[in-house]
C-alpha cells in the first residue's frame, strides 16, 4: 500500500541525476554511446527546452499543448505533464533558470507562466501582443522578452506581471533573441535582416540601438567571449560574425555547409551547431572558423528548434514530429568523465527503474492509485497460482491513470 507521506510533494522532490553509465565498453576502437529513443508526437513540435535542474525536457506543440517529459537512457520516455493554456499554436518555450517555472507563448498572443512545481497555470497574460507571439528568452530570475510578428518586441517584469518596456524598431517578425548576462545587453533579430540592442543592466531598460538590414533572414542569435563577439545566422546559409561594439557591418561573413539554416544555438564558447532545412545538424568552431564535420545522417524534416542538456551530454532537436536526442560528448569532442562498462552499473539501474515507478505512482490521483494498486495485487494473485503476469493490462490501467491525472490537473483551464 502506497502512504502519502512517501510520496514527493513534486518533481523537484526528485533527483533524476543519472550516473555516468551511458557509455558501454566493448573494445578501444568501438565504442557505444547511448541515447534517449525519440520521441514521437501525433502533431508538430515547434519548441524545446532541458530542465536546468533535472532529466526533463518540455515541448510546445501547434495544437497549444506544452508538454513536460522524463527522458532516460534505460527505461521508456516518460509524459509527466500536458499542459493546455494555449488555444493555438505553442511557438516558443522555455523554464526559468531555477527550473521552478516554464514560460511559453504562441500564436494565441497569450503569454502563460506555469508554476513546474505545483504543476499549475500561475498567470496568463492573455493580450500579451497585439499579434501572434513568435519566440521569448528568459534574461535572469525577474525578466523575460518576447517579440511578435509584427516586429513589436515587450520586456515583462515577471513579479509585477507588466510589460516594463515596449519598442518597434523592427520591420518584420521577431526571430529570436540572445542576452549577454556580462554586459547587460539584450540583443533581438528579425527577418527584415536588423539587430537591435536595449541595455538591461538597470531595473528599467534604457536605449534602443538597431543596426541597417543584412541582405537575409535572421533566425538565430548567440554571443560569445564574455559578450564580445555577436553570431547571427541567416537563412541564406552565411553566419555573420559582429564585434559588439561595431554593430553597424559585420566582422567576418562565414558561409555554413548547407544553403539554408533553420537554427543555431552555442555548445560552448567557441563552439555553435546549426541545422539546415534538410534536417543536418552541423558544427562550427568559431576561433578557427573551422566548419568542421557534418554530424547527422540527413532526415529530410526541417529542424526548427534545439536545445542542450545541462550537463552537456544530449543535443535535442525537433522537426515536425519528432523529438530526437544526439550524444553531445561525440558529437563535439567534450572529454569523458567516466567510460565503464554498463554490466557493472545493473544495482543502479534497478535504483533508477524503482524510482521510476514511485515517480509514476506519485503523479496518480487517489482513484487512479487504487485502480492501479488493484491491478498490482491481481498480477500478484495471478503470480501465487501459477499464472503469467499480464503487462498489457497493467499498461492500460497506468494509461488510464496518466489520463485522469492530467483531467484533473487541466479541468480548471
Amino acid at each position: 500500500m502506497i502512504k502519502e507521506e512517501d510520496l514527493p510533494e513534486s518533481v523537484d522532490d526528485i533527483d533524476y541525476s543519472l550516473p555516468q553509465y551511458f557509455i558501454v565498453k566493448n573494445d578501444e576502437k568501438n565504442q557505444k554511446i547511448y541515447v534517449p529513443k525519440p520521441i514521437s508526437e501525433s502533431e508538430s513540435v515547434f519548441s524545446v527546452d532541458f530542465h536546468p535542474k533535472l532529466d526533463l525536457i518540455t515541448m510546445g506543440l501547434v495544437t497549444g499543448e506544452a508538454k513536460i517529459y522524463k527522458y532516460s537512457i534505460d527505461i521508456e520516455n516518460t509524459c509527466v505533464a500536458t499542459f493546455n493554456h494555449h488555444s493555438e499554436a505553442c511557438r516558443k518555450l522555455f523554464f526559468s533558470d531555477d527550473g521552478k517555472l516554464m514560460f511559453s507563448a504562441g500564436s494565441d498572443m497569450k503569454l502563460a507562466v506555469t508554476d513546474i512545481k505545483k504543476g499549475a497555470l500561475k498567470y496568463c497574460i492573455k493580450d500579451a501582443h497585439t499579434s501572434p507571439i513568435n519566440t521569448l528568452i528568459v534574461i535572469d530570475d525577474d525578466r523575460i522578452a518576447t517579440g511578435d510578428d509584427e516586429g513589436c518586441v515587450r520586456i515583462w517584469d515577471v513579479r509585477q506581471r507588466k510589460a516594463i518596456k515596449s519598442y518597434n524598431e523592427h520591420g518584420d517578425y521577431i526571430s529570436c533573441f540572445d542576452y549577454a548576462p556580462e554586459t547587460g545587453l539584450l540583443y533581438s533579430a528579425a527577418a527584415d535582416g536588423c539587430i537591435s540592442v536595449v541595455d538591461m543592466k538597470k531595473s528599467k531598460p534604457s536605449g534602443v540601438a538597431v543596426t541597417e538590414g543584412l541582405n537575409d533572414d535572421l533566425v538565430s542569435l548567440t554571443t560569445m567571449q564574455d559578450g564580445q563577439l555577436l553570431y547571427a545566422a541567416g537563412a541564406s546559409g552565411v553566419i555573420y560574425e559582429f564585434d559588439t561594439d561595431k554593430l553597424f557591418q559585420p566582422k567576418k561573413n562565414i558561409k555554413s555547409l548547407s544553403t539554408s539554416i533553420s537554427s543555431m544555438i552555442q555548445v560552448r564558447d567557441g563552439m555553435l551547431t546549426y541545422a539546415t532545412d534538410d534536417g543536418i545538424i552541423y558544427s562550427l568552431d568559431t576561433k578557427k572558423s573551422k566548419l568542421s564535420n557534418r554530424l547527422t545522417d540527413q532526415t529530410n524534416e526541417p529542424i526548427i528548434d534545439m536545445s542542450i542538456s545541462r550537463d552537456a551530454k544530449y543535443l535535442a532537436s525537433c522537426s515536425l514530429e519528432n523529438v530526437r536526442f544526439y550524444n553531445a560528448i561525440g558529437m563535439f569532442d567534450m572529454s569523458l568523465t567516466e567510460v565503464v562498462d554498463k554490466e557493472e552499473k545493473k544495482p543502479e539501474i534497478q535504483k533508477l527503474k524503482k524510482k521510476e515507478k514511485k515517480f509514476e505512482k506519485s503523479i496518480l490521483n487517489r482513484e487512479a492509485k487504487a485502480n492501479l494498486e488493484e491491478a498490482e495485487k491481481n498480477v500478484k494473485k495471478r503470480k501465487k497460482a501459477g499464472g503469467v503476469q499480464s503487462a498489457t493490462k497493467k499498461t492500460k490501467v497506468l494509461n488510464q491513470a496518466r489520463k485522469q491525472f492530467l483531467h484533473d490537473l487541466l479541468v480548471d483551464y
